[in-house]
């Protein structure tokens, strides 16, 4: 219809405004809600026009507007990146065209590419930066010049500009003159350009018109203006000669609209800049229309959407849908536990990143939205990330790969995350391109994002948090321009909130081992011991501003053992004592009975945890963002503790708890340990008969002798078995080589002296070269801790005896006095087997 101009009467102006305020009050209610998500449009499209709309991106953040029922509107909105038209690229969007009457819907929409460099704004490095082309308005919808002037090209045009054009209303007279006679009066669809040969003048007014290239009447599609979303399928394939055909389809019909374009002549491009805009643009004229552009999604470009949800305010109905979901989802027990936590108890829920991302696929999308309002200082905001990567009709994409999407400088906007950083970011090798078909059960990859409001000072509303996405291996180099990020907008929008304000505390604790001479702080301790004595260190953050706990708040851990009760426990550096009081801190320990009075506290329970103890302090004080509470507990485990053990430590202020990271043990198996005899002493002799047998004259332990009374029970050693799972063993007795050959050595040839191992008067002759001698055997296996003495007595010891291969005649003794030595070695085999 032809662009509107002022010179109505008053009286019709006046009927033509009122009209107009009626449908316009009702813009943001008359656009239903979009199919399918997608790409925001703000930080997606740059949009230009005059008496443009306002938005519903608070509703709809990937629903943009075109025109309201305004008379005289024009708009035109361009996709950041340009898109290259030598590669195939599909682009897939929504259309809402409709108007209180069908018949008078006016002027229209176009999906337009153009390579309009008079109006494109370019960076400092010279990559462009976004498209400011417009046309004019009325039947021109945005795209074209002024049908009705004497110089189409004198005003508002998009250079270079190729359309595909969706015009319900048949402007005869002017730009619709040059349809066949089979399309008179229709409404209709079709593509245009607004080079010369697209254009035709008319005489004698020297007006222009539009030609309409395979040109179809709107009643194709029956029921295409009634007031709904209608899919489109824009398909652009390059034949290779410098064509390329553009194909539409709509709503999956059989129906494709085409034509085969001249690229270079047309849009202007040449082999080395191959690249222009893609985008929409729309207008009225004298009658008006209601239009809206949904869930745009063009294959090789990927891009990004964030949608928020304040989980602390989420009605009844709402959190039992969420829980309904949860229960039947395919998680664990405990992880349901976790997840429903952080629907009913968002501030003190674990910060685990999994859960947030397991969350945006069990909240029903509907509840996500571009902008929260009515917040409060301690809320959880969850924000949902989704992912967009497209493959062309036919199934061509590139995946994006080792794509990170980080959400920075949250402190900007009072916020952080639930472990208290101000930056969150996810990574992902690879995003897949999914089919840009809506009807693929394939859905965008998403990412879930967890943040407390925990300040209101010196911030103004809206929050403005913006997450952003970059990543590489863009189908077919298909994209140019200077934000090769991708990013969307959330806002929140927060009330001055008075106390009582909803706390995050933050349960900072780890471990050391102190027997293992490690400053090593850690949740993991490994080769654990019997008796060893653990020390942990727990601070506790409020991480909220203006909120405080109460001063009876109670800390607990367990424990998998207690020696004696010996603990050692300080908070903020005082200690503290076991005596219970109305105010100060104290602790108790408690025993297993009682488990089930610790509420919160996550155990790994075990039936080999019999011995398990807790450890609760009672009445901490308050914890505000400028007061901290450290606590140390120093204890000394008991012995028969489990191959594993875990647990995590909680800290409950009323009902509320908060917990910290799960702490674990791995003990060690424990071993065979030794401790026997270093020096057998035979004493000095001053004769010696043959077939002699000499018993030890004293015996060496530590540096300390003791003299050998060969008619009593001595004792040569202990074995102390503190192994786990305890099975036989037999230790061993052998004479191994000594190297230095200066050292007379008992049981070789030239020594006039062996040894004799007698068991239970048994003689076993041991000398360098002999098999070991199998000296003690213990079959105990039960699982206490067990001693095992070696004892010798006459019977039963390791005798000197003459050496029968030595031969006098061959070998002298010097006079004077001569050692001579054996070196020894004990063995523990556990098998039977040396």
């Amino acid at each position: 219809m032809r662009y509107f101009k002022k010179l109505s009467l008053f009286f019709m102006l006046l009927i033509v405004f009122c009209l107009k305020c009626n449908i316009s009050s009702h813009a943001d209610t008359q656009i239903p809600a979009p199919p399918s998500g997608g790409p925001s449009m703000q930080g997606n499209f740059h949009v230009i026009g005059s008496n443009v709309p306002k938005q519903i991106y608070d509703k709809y953040n990937n629903v943009q507007i075109i025109t309201d029922g305004s008379q005289g509107t024009k708009q035109a909105m361009w996709w950041k990146n340009k898109v290259n038209v030598n590669k195939k690229f599909t682009i897939k969007f929504y259309a809402y065209i409709t108007a209180s009457d069908l018949t008078n819907v006016a002027d229209g929409i176009t999906f337009s590419l153009q390579n309009d460099n008079r109006k494109q704004i370019n960076a400092s490095n010279g990559n462009p930066l976004q498209s400011n082309a417009i046309g004019t308005n009325g039947e021109s919808m945005g795209a074209y010049g002024d049908m009705r002037s004497d110089n189409y090209y004198g005003g508002d045009y998009i250079k270079n500009d190729f359309s595909y054009e969706f015009d319900p209303y048949y402007n005869g007279d002017y730009s619709d003159s040059s349809l066949p006679d089979s399309m008179y009066k229709q409404q209709h669809t079709a593509f245009t350009t607004t080079d010369k040969s697209g254009i035709n003048r008319s005489y004698p007014k020297w007006t222009y018109s539009q030609n309409h290239y395979d040109a179809h009447p709107l009643s194709d599609w029956p029921g295409i203006l009634f007031p709904k979303w209608h899919k489109f399928i824009y398909n652009w394939t390059p034949n290779g000669n410098g064509t390329a055909k553009a194909d539409v389809q709509i709503d999956d019909s059989s129906i494709h609209q085409s034509h085969i374009v001249d690229v270079k002549r047309i849009l202007g491009t040449n082999d080395n800049n191959p690249y222009v805009w893609w985008g929409f643009t729309g207008s009225t004229g004298d009658s008006t229309m209601f239009s809206a552009i949904a869930d745009t999604a063009v294959t090789g470009d990927p891009g990004i959407t964030k949608l928020a949800l304040d989980i602390s305010n989420l009605s009844e109905d709402n959190k039992k849908q969420i829980k309904y979901n949860i229960d039947n989802s395919n998680q664990s027990e405990v992880t349901k536990k976790e997840l429903i936590d952080c629907i009913y108890n968002p501030s003190s829920s674990s910060s685990d990143a999994d859960l947030s991302n397991m969350l945006v696929s069990l909240i029903p999308s509907e509840y996500f939205s571009s902008s929260v309002k009515n917040a409060n200082v301690g809320d959880v905001i969850l924000y949902k990330v989704s992912i967009y990567n497209y493959k062309t009709i036919d199934g061509i994409g590139n995946d994006w790969t080792n794509v990170k999407v980080v959400d920075d400088n949250l402190s900007d906007k009072g916020m952080t995350s639930l472990d208290n950083r101000n930056n969150i970011d996810a990574t992902y090798e690879d995003i897949p391109p999914i089919d840009i078909n809506s009807n693929s059960g394939v859905q965008p990859s998403s990412v879930g994002i967890r943040t407390i409001i925990n300040s209101n000072k010196n911030i103004s509303n809206p929050r403005r948090n913006v997450v952003v996405a970059s990543g590489s291996s863009f189908y077919g180099d298909s994209i140019e321009g200077n934000n090769t990020n991708r990013s969307s907008v959330a806002n929140v929008y927060v009330n001055k909130t008075l106390p009582p304000i909803n706390n995050r505390i933050l349960v900072d604790n780890n471990m050391t081992n102190i027997n293992k001479n490690d400053s090593l702080k850690s949740d993991n301790l490994s080769d654990v011991s019997d008796y060893n004595s653990i020390k942990y260190s727990t601070n506790l953050k409020n991480i909220v501003d203006d909120s405080k706990t109460s001063n009876s708040g109670t800390y607990s851990f367990w424990v998998p053992s207690l020696n004696g009760n010996q603990v050692d426990i300080s908070v903020n550096n005082k200690q503290i004592s076991s005596n219970a009081t109305n105010s100060s801190p104290y602790y108790k320990i408690s025993d297993n009975y009682e488990y089930s009075n610790s509420i919160g506290n996550y155990l790994n329970k075990n039936s080999n945890d019999s011995k398990r103890k807790l450890v609760t302090i009672y009445n901490l004080p308050s914890i505000s963002v400028n007061n901290d509470v450290n606590i140390t507990a120093t204890i000394k485990l008991d012995n028969k503790n489990p191959t594993s053990f875990s647990s995590t430590p909680t800290f409950m202020d009323g009902s509320d708890y908060y917990i910290g990271q799960k702490e674990n043990y791995n003990f060690d198996n424990g071993n065979l340990s030794f401790n026997y005899i270093n020096d057998i002493d035979y004493g000095i002799k001053d004769s010696f008969y043959i077939n002699t047998l000499l018993s030890p004259s004293k015996i060496e332990r530590q540096n300390n002798y003791y003299s050998v009374n060969k008619n009593k029970v001595y004792n040569m050693a202990q074995i102390y078995d503190s192994r786990r799972y305890k099975i036989p063993y037999s230790v061993y007795l052998s004479q191994i080589p000594i190297s230095n050959n200066s050292v007379n050595e008992i049981g070789s040839k030239e020594s006039p002296f062996i040894l004799h191992y007698f068991k239970n008067n048994n003689d076993n002759i041991l000398n360098p070269n002999s098999e070991p001698i199998d000296i003690f055997n213990n079959n105990i296996t039960n699982d206490n801790d067990t001693v095992s003495n070696i004892n010798w007595d006459n019977q039963n010891e390791l005798k000197l005896g003459n050496n029968t291969n030595f031969n006098e005649h061959n070998y002298s003794i010097q006079k004077g006095t001569t050692s001579y030595n054996a070196e020894l070695n004990w063995s523990i085999k556990d098998n039977g087997t040396p």
